[in-house]
């Protein structure tokens, strides 16, 4: 046989082992690429029994439909309003505005003050005058909480259904329309309030706003456990004025009202606004491990160690107080210590902290003279947290303990190479506006909170530490109407990622870094 026969007749019969061989050669190059479109492939196809949306974070109304012009994901659609659908957990809430638009909204959510927003799904009515239709549709639709964003009027003196939980509202009712088992109300200053006709199941009882209402306290329902109502006046001090409900567990009140709840020991968090004297030893709950203590006086209110309960854990100061050395040197088990709204004309002197403390917020003041109190922070071996306030780090006393992990700065903060301890991993730089150079930031650095304006000063972002794997975007509120809050990771260093809930909407991107700035201002609320 010729020898061109034989070279022919061998490749003929290792036919099969040269294909395999250059597959896998070619496989070499591209397996990775392949493997992940055939898993991808495997998860699209079967993605009705592993894939669901998180929808506990999007407001929805009750009338919510996904169309083509809104939602891009056709092959995921269904399974999108299946998602929703299966939110049973959130409570569905009414909600009285003047006319529709996000203001509303937000209005609505800074009335919520503290509640989590997104435990509701929302309907709204837009008109000023309530009538007997709009209390019918509460039933209807098994409303749970019903909220007016503005002072409307109730022309009909109809009770609510028993399905309405919690009403908040900004204007006077008459309480017989008051639903039998309600569970909290929260309204401004009534001009009378007859608290023996409120709901006996009531566990929340707010009323906003410093007032002179009488308040039969013995009256009170016998289960409430949150109570808020400052008076501006002390009333006379009775056996009946004492017997406040033994459920309380959180309280706002003024100094005037303290003698009607200093027997109670089921309080455990207390707010208590000081208009014209001081607060005396035993005032104050020894249960409460969460106090706050506010003084709209002009006189400065002195605090000693007798004055705090011996197992506080959360203390924080507004105005202008005085303390003595040892005023929290024994709090052994303080762990947050918030002297953010401290006032400048209050005293500089906080003595020894003690060294549970964890969490610490400095005063905004600028003017402030934290030379002792840094000197402080600096030995505290458990200390995790520090808001600078209008400490500015850029004196003779140093913050230098290396035990802090998280930092809040505000636009007084002058960033040098000293400024942010190495220990740090977290960083919100609040109103922060100005460029922070590469050798100032710490190599531990791993999240960053951020506005817009330290965006466009930062260029985008694009020279932040590649090792920061969360960055948050969020408005500064005291300076913009507009309300957002965004999640982005780097990608490399041309893409971002990007994740926006923003009440009524999701924003999701991969952007070129250089157009972030221009996307959020065109698309945030």
């Amino acid at each position: 046989m010729p020898n061109t026969d034989n070279n022919d007749l061998h490749r003929f019969v290792n036919l099969s082992f040269l294909l395999l061989n250059k597959i896998h050669s070619f496989l070499d190059e591209i397996i990775d690429r392949v493997s992940f479109s055939l898993v991808c492939k495997r998860l699209f196809d079967h993605r009705d029994k592993y894939l669901w949306f998180n929808s506990k974070y999007f407001l929805k109304s009750n009338s919510l439909e996904i169309n083509n012009r809104t939602f891009k994901l056709n092959s995921y659609k269904e399974l999108f309003q299946r998602s929703l659908g299966n939110n049973t957990n959130q409570k569905h809430l009414v909600l009285v505005a003047e006319t529709t638009g996000i203001k509303e909204y937000s209005d609505y959510f800074s009335f919520l003050d503290y509640s989590e927003p997104f435990l509701y799904t929302v309907d709204t009515i837009n008109t000023f005058y309530i009538r007997n239709e709009h209390i019918d549709m509460l039933r209807n639709i098994n409303a749970y909480s019903f909220c007016t964003s503005h002072n409307c009027q109730f022309q009909d003196n109809i009770r609510f259904p028993p399905n309405i939980k919690e009403i908040k509202i900004t204007n006077r009712i008459n309480e017989s329309m008051f639903p039998q088992e309600l569970e909290c109300l929260e309204m401004y200053i009534p001009i009378e309030l007859d608290v023996t006709k409120l709901p006996r199941t009531l566990k929340v009882l707010k009323i906003n706003g410093l007032g002179s209402l009488t308040i039969d306290y013995e009256s009170l329902p016998p289960n409430l456990e949150e109570f808020l109502y400052c008076a501006m006046r002390r009333q006379p001090l009775t056996p009946r004025a004492t017997r406040l409900p033994s459920t309380l567990k959180i309280v706002s009140i003024s100094n005037h009202q303290l003698p009607y709840i200093r027997h109670l020991i089921s309080i455990h968090t207390l707010s208590v606004v000081i208009i014209n004297s001081s607060i005396k030893t035993g005032d104050i709950p020894e249960s409460v491990t969460y106090l706050s203590l506010s003084n709209i006086g002009t006189i400065e209110t002195p605090i000693i160690r007798d004055m705090i309960p011996s197992g506080i854990k959360n203390l924080r100061f507004i105005r202008n107080f005085s303390f003595d050395l040892q005023s929290f040197a024994t709090l052994q088990h303080l762990e947050t210590l918030d002297l953010s709204g401290h006032n400048v004309e209050g005293s500089n002197v906080f003595g020894v902290l003690p060294t549970s403390l964890i969490n610490i917020s400095l005063p905004l003041e600028v003017n402030f003279q934290f030379d002792s109190l840094i000197a402080s922070c600096n030995q505290l071996p458990n200390l995790k947290f520090i808001d600078f306030g209008g400490f500015s780090n850029d004196g003779d006393q140093r913050l230098n303990n290396t035990s802090i992990r998280s930092i809040k700065l505000h636009h007084t903060t002058k960033i040098t190479v000293q400024t942010i301890p190495k220990s740090v991993e977290i960083i919100d730089f609040s109103n922060y506006q100005l460029k922070v150079e590469p050798e100032v930031w710490p190599s531990s650095i791993q999240s960053i909170t951020v506005n817009i304006e330290f965006i466009d000063a930062n260029d985008n972002l694009m020279n932040i530490p590649s090792n920061i794997s969360e960055i948050i975007i969020r408005s500064d509120f005291h300076n913009t109407n507009k309300h957002y809050k965004f999640n982005a990771r780097k990608l490399d260093q041309q893409f971002i990622l990007l994740f926006g809930n923003n009440l009524l909407n999701i924003n999701s991107a991969i952007l070129n870094i250089n157009s972030l700035s221009n996307y959020i201002k065109n698309v945030a609320i």
